[in-house]
């Protein structure tokens, strides 16, 4: 074969090969249709969280914790709970990665559209944080641990102007009644602790529960008084 022949060949054979990075292909160079995520819930570890979204769901027995689960362009979502109290429902966005959009050149426009389809294109944020409120101490924590003394109360939001709860109705022979509580109270503080509605009185009591005695302060036709009752006697009711 003349020498020139093959001299001449040299720049065709590199023409076509970068031709043929420019012609439309199937090949994809986004790698991995999953991504490894770490789960975390500030206030209250050792939570269980599930997380979903359309290619399925994923469980994080513990937090904090990481889990694998697959990429997609819909948002990750995320419920975690611990002892029956659970956090509000977290959402995760999706972000396109940078590779997708070179994938277009050197992949081609199928290369993309299958990273695209199957989740590969997408990631979500390597750290998701759900916060949580049940730390040692909190009301959340007592009124799920334990139901408030019955005290023989039922009790209503005030009137709009007026501060505390409305005493609606005291049952005979309670121990609301045997501390003078009447139908019309309202009541402002329980041992010092103001009052707004029914379930913030709920509370207060049960965290309270171990007290010797509750301390409510009354207002009333007569004005304000303190109204004590006793709780020794009815803690095992």
């Amino acid at each position: 074969m003349p020498r020139s022949a093959v001299r001449s060949r040299g720049p065709q054979a590199l023409w076509l090969a970068a031709l043929s990075l420019l012609l439309p292909g199937c090949a994809s160079i986004v790698s991995g249709q999953t991504q490894v995520v770490s789960v975390q819930t500030p206030g209250c570890e050792a939570a269980r969280c599930e997380l979903s979204n359309d290619k399925g769901k994923w469980l994080v027995s513990s937090t904090p914790g990481t889990v694998t689960l697959n990429r997609s362009y819909n948002n990750l979502q995320v419920l975690c709970s611990k002892d029956g109290v659970e956090a509000e429902p977290a959402s995760f966005a999706s972000t396109t990665k940078g590779m997708a959009f070179g994938n277009i050149l050197f992949g081609g426009v199928i290369g993309a559209g299958v990273d695209i389809h199957n989740g590969a294109a997408y990631d979500y944020p390597q750290l998701l944080s759900v916060p949580m409120r049940c730390e040692p101490g909190a009301l959340r924590e007592a009124a799920a641990a334990a139901r408030p003394p019955r005290l023989g109360l039922q009790v209503g939001r005030a009137q709009p102007g007026q501060e505390g709860v409305a005493v609606l109705q005291v049952e005979a022979g309670s121990p609301a009644e045997r501390a003078g509580l009447q139908a019309g109270d309202l009541i402002l503080r329980v041992n010092g602790e103001a009052v707004a509605d029914p379930d913030s009185l709920a509370l207060h009591i049960t965290r309270l529960r171990e007290a010797p005695a509750l301390e409510l302060l009354v207002r009333s036709a007569g004005g304000e008084q303190l109204r004590r009752i006793e709780q020794t006697a009815q803690r095992a009711l």
